[in-house]
């Protein structure tokens, strides 16, 4: 990634932070980066555009650390070292993930972590993919995931990563046992 686009990027989100995403001007991004709005359109068409970009690059490194983990066998990765890999990255982009999830939850970005995880789930289970209230559980489990992350967030002193992948995988666990 270009050192410019990682800029808007962060401009983006630090008006994001500051104000309804509906008020967000690319006159007001482009000069608060500093770059010429030929600049950002060579990007971008729009903010939407923009925020889309953003959301996919969170969710895919996501993936890839799955990908990496697994070595593409995701039914036998290890999920705990998965998850310290997730939390580090978390952390590493963390104004992104708070900004998306706590101060202006952005449907779009939640809406795709869970399908991810969802996609991840199926994978992992594939043979109890046709079990009734299968996808349900999937369902429940990918809210779960995030709503542990939206916690970790906004509580970072009361949550141990330790703890929070312990707690998932019993989660995860006893999922498998109700498909």
């Amino acid at each position: 990634m270009t050192t410019t686009k990682r800029a808007i990027w962060e401009t983006y989100i630090d008006l994001y932070e500051e104000k309804p995403s509906y008020k967000i001007t690319i006159k007001e991004l482009c000069n608060r980066v500093p770059v010429a709005r030929t600049t950002f359109y060579s990007y971008y068409q729009n903010l939407d555009e923009l925020k889309d970009d953003i959301e996919n690059y969170l969710i895919d490194s996501i993936k890839n650390c799955a990908q990496e983990m697994s070595e593409g066998d995701i039914y036998h990765m290890e999920l705990a070292p998965f998850f310290e890999k997730v939390f580090e990255y978390i952390q590493k982009e963390q104004r992104f993930f708070t900004a998306f999830l706590l101060l202006q939850p952005n449907n779009s970005f939640i809406d795709k972590w869970k399908n991810a995880i969802e996609l991840h789930f199926r994978k992992r289970y594939a043979d109890k993919s046709h079990s009734a209230n299968f996808n349900l559980i999937a369902a429940f489990a990918a809210s779960g995931v995030i709503g542990g992350y939206e916690y970790w967030l906004k509580e970072p002193e009361k949550v141990n990563p330790q703890s929070f992948e312990t707690v998932v995988i019993q989660i995860m666990g006893f999922l498998r046992k109700t498909i």
